[in-house]
């Protein structure tokens, strides 16, 4: 009939959604929200509440599509038959979230372009707020090693923040990480941490820096 829809999930776990998502004018992710849920949904749908979660999970695009976030590189390639589908493209990725506003991301900046085991790295983005409208927005910052002993994720979480934004307002978000959050668990089964080279993300930004062991490693 051409009258927009918008598709409410009450639901523990997700539900495979790909035959119908892009026929919806928006998806609201309601959980088992309880007693008070229709209320909490309705306002919403209103836009009496402003929402700002994001997803703490992967959804999943196919049955047993099921990778999480954390990846491995090779797992985003397409299988060698262009018939079957494969590769990782999710239904929605981990921490995607919309509201009634938006927000942009600029000026990612690293404290120090080399850091030791010792050494606490600091990375600063701006954000603001571009909308009409204020709003809650949760702040990601990931971080990926280029190469290591064991193929590295893609991407790892390492800190999130939550800020209130006016309508054009700014704030720029402070992250710190030791040493050990750029450490994986090795053949052995432990936290092994290697020295080479990094890349923090922030909203869509990127910024390199190297880690070299107490030694002054620079492989």
């Amino acid at each position: 009939t051409g009258t927009p829809t918008v598709l409410v999930l009450v639901q523990g776990r997700p539900r495979v959604i790909s035959a119908v998502a892009d026929d919806a004018a928006a998806i609201v992710m309601a959980y088992v929200p309880g007693m008070e849920g229709a209320e909490a949904i309705a306002e919403v749908l209103f836009g009496e509440h402003n929402p700002a979660g994001v997803l703490p999970f992967t959804y999943p695009r196919h049955p047993n599509a099921l990778d999480t976030y954390d990846h491995k590189f090779t797992q985003t390639l397409p299988p060698p038959s262009a018939e079957a589908p494969g590769g990782f493209h999710p239904q929605f990725e981990f921490g995607h979230g919309l509201s009634y506003t938006t927000f942009a991301y600029s000026d990612l900046r690293l404290g120090r372009p080399v850091m030791g085991r010792e050494d606490v790295q600091t990375m600063t983005v701006t954000v603001t707020n571009t909308g009409s409208r204020a709003g809650r927005h949760a702040v990601l910052l990931f971080v990926r090693q280029h190469y290591a002993s064991l193929t590295p994720p893609v991407r790892r979480l390492r800190g999130f923040r939550k800020i209130d934004l006016l309508p054009g307002a700014s704030q720029t978000v402070r992250f710190e990480i030791s040493a050990q959050d750029l450490a994986f668990i090795g053949r052995n089964g432990a936290p092994l941490l290697e020295p080479g080279r990094f890349d923090a993300m922030v909203g869509g930004l990127s910024a390199t820096f190297e880690f070299r062991d107490s030694a002054g490693s620079d492989h």
